[in-house]
């Protein structure tokens, strides 16, 4: 693996958990090292038919996906699809990554969503630009 943070690794996590928009949806890292968030249900987070936002299960994926990445440099999304398997009623989901591969550049990533009795809710796949450097978009 590239690893081009290095040093710089606590600080890149705390920079994920104390993101705005992360924060704003109440996102936690269980292990970044494993892929693994989750975020624990709240009202604010379902739709009007009282069932969890779409956007929250996307957001959770998309940042489990891209934060799986810390350890080897820094990243955007480039490409990424959802596809909702079953209504979440919930009071926790918690995603899971898999790294299907990694270039130097480009890295593929699947993300699979469970609630806390682990009955699958969604699937998606990720593609990922990875700078060597921190760009200026950053």
């Amino acid at each position: 693996m590239y690893n081009y943070i290095g040093d710089n690794m606590t600080n890149e996590i705390e920079n994920i958990k104390n993101n705005g928009y992360i924060g704003l949806n109440e996102l936690e890292i269980e292990s970044i090292k494993d892929g693994v968030f989750y975020v624990n249900i709240k009202e604010k987070h379902l739709n009007p038919y009282g069932i969890v936002h779409g956007g929250l299960i996307y957001t959770l994926a998309d940042t489990a996906m891209g934060a799986s990445l810390i350890d080897i440099g820094y990243f955007v999304t480039i490409n990424s699809s959802i596809n909702f398997i079953k209504s979440a009623k919930c009071k926790k989901l918690i995603a899971k990554v898999k790294r299907i591969k990694v270039g130097k550049s480009i890295a593929f990533l699947e993300c699979f969503i469970y609630d806390e009795n682990n009955n699958l809710i969604a699937t998606s796949n990720g593609t990922y630009h990875i700078y060597n450097t921190k760009p200026d978009i950053i």
